[in-house]
């Protein structure tokens, strides 16, 4: 216990630092995951330091089995390659990182929620339906601002005796520009249903006989609505008090593809330059810019804690091996294998959602675990063996040993996920395991290989 305390503290603070940077998301759920599986790591730290050890000492003294000498055939043959091989395996490392840098670029933020169920299930059947047949799944608005509908003082006793004054807010002009937009609007692929002010002036040219209607026409018409036909047909699309108008419309989640963040840009744009309004006069909002938001959000508080998480682990290295260039080669393997994870998310088309997204700093955290035993044993058979290719070679019989169990331990455990039928939990259970599966190969790889190269 008094020799594995120090790298086991280790491991346990970095997975608790990686699955920690999720509470800095600012996104409740996440927040909560991270919260529990900081908890979780607490506990089973205390589990293996107190209840393990203290249940041992209840059983009865036996023999060492003969199976757990034995030598695992992998970590046998990473030794006999890294001592043959140490430059090739370095070499070729690179090639997987250069490579794995290009893929990571191709990732994008483009998912889909229907795509998240498998199309035989009953959500994706019934989000298809919807999306084919009424309208659309996912809503989103347009909010366009003109000068608010503002009493004229010396006519104040005209406008008290008007039931619905602010019918001479809604002018010609308006009504053009939100057609436009309208009009815009229903020109994406993926748009569905679109409802606004222009609905109800294509409802009164179809009533005119093909012809629309003048301004003075339009007053009256407005002026005639019933009050609680106005509530329903006037209140949800327009708010003359503040000046704005509503266009709503619906995304269908089950068409082409396409980039969100392109279709908003391309709305503002489009407002900006031909309906010249101000840029702070179109607001894009709704349920599939708030979703997109909030992926963008997590990925930049990803990206931001993903540093802290490597700078942490670095530290934690250096004060477990009491030298700055083994942290610094430990670290390698596993941001190496992080990468090449994300790489092959963007080369297989995977988009970043709430599950993904965290991916990386998970594996990190979690795989540097292989890296802090394989360091703190190999320090000990350096000191014995005053040889580095010995003490390789014999921290893979050993310690080695342990990292593949624990590891694959992981692996089994991460793909139990993939039963679910909610795609974003599978991918995030395949593509752990896969992480941590890439990590223990460069840490009984790579990572021997830069020791043997590079420290003396």
């Amino acid at each position: 216990m008094r020799s594995k305390f120090a790298p086991c503290l280790y491991t346990a603070l970095t997975t608790t630092l990686a699955f920690g940077s999720m509470m800095g998301s600012r996104i409740v759920p996440v927040e909560d995951f991270g919260l529990m599986m900081c908890l979780g790591i607490v506990v089973s730290f205390f589990v293996t330091y107190c209840v393990f050890p203290s249940v041992l000492l209840l059983l009865p003294t036996g023999q060492v089995s003969r199976t757990a000498l034995k030598q695992i055939a992998a970590t046998t043959i990473f030794s006999n390659i890294v001592k043959q091989h140490p430059k090739l395996i370095i070499g070729l490392s690179a090639f997987i990182f250069a490579i794995s840098v290009f893929g990571v670029s191709k990732i994008t933020f483009d998912n889909r929620f229907t795509d998240d169920f498998d199309s035989d299930t009953e959500i994706h059947k019934g989000m298809q339906y919807i999306d084919q047949h009424l309208g659309g799944t996912i809503p989103m608005d347009v909010y366009l601002k003109f000068e608010p509908f503002k009493p004229i003082a010396e006519e104040d006793d005209f406008f008290s005796a008007d039931e619905f004054p602010q019918r001479y807010w809604f002018t010609l002009d308006m009504l053009d520009k939100i057609a436009a937009m309208h009009s815009k609007i229903e020109q994406h692929p993926s748009t569905g249903k679109v409802v606004s002010l222009h609905t109800l002036q294509a409802i009164t040219i179809e009533l005119n006989n093909g012809k629309a209607l003048n301004q003075t026409e339009l007053a009256f018409v407005l002026g005639a609505l019933p009050q609680s036909v106005r509530e329903q047909i006037l209140n949800p699309y327009a708010k003359p008090s503040e000046g704005i108008v509503r266009i709503n419309t619906r995304i269908s989640e089950t068409g082409p593809r396409f980039s969100k963040d392109l279709m908003i840009a391309d709305l503002q744009q489009y407002a900006t330059s031909e309906l010249g309004l101000t840029k702070d006069s179109v607001v894009v909002t709704g349920m599939m810019v708030l979703f997109n938001d909030m992926l963008k959000q997590l990925a930049d508080s990803q990206l931001r804690t993903l540093a802290y998480v490597v700078l942490a682990t670095f530290l934690m290295f250096s004060l477990l091996s009491r030298s700055l260039l083994l942290a610094l080669l430990a670290l390698i393997p596993n941001i190496i294998a992080a990468t090449a994870v994300m790489a092959f998310m963007g080369f297989a088309g995977i988009p970043l959602d709430m599950m993904t997204i965290t991916i990386a700093a998970i594996s990190i955290g979690i795989g540097v675990d292989d890296a802090t035993h394989y360091l703190h044993r190999f320090n000990e058979e350096y000191r014995n063996a005053a040889d580095i290719r010995t003490a390789v070679e014999r921290a893979h019989q050993t310690i080695g040993r342990a990292m593949y169990f624990t590891s694959m331990i992981i692996v089994v455990g991460f793909s139990i996920l993939a039963f679910s039928n909610f795609l974003p939990t599978v991918y995030f259970g395949l593509l752990t395991a896969l992480a941590m599966l890439l990590a223990l190969i460069a840490n009984l790889t790579l990572l021997p290989a830069l020791l043997i190269k590079l420290y003396k």
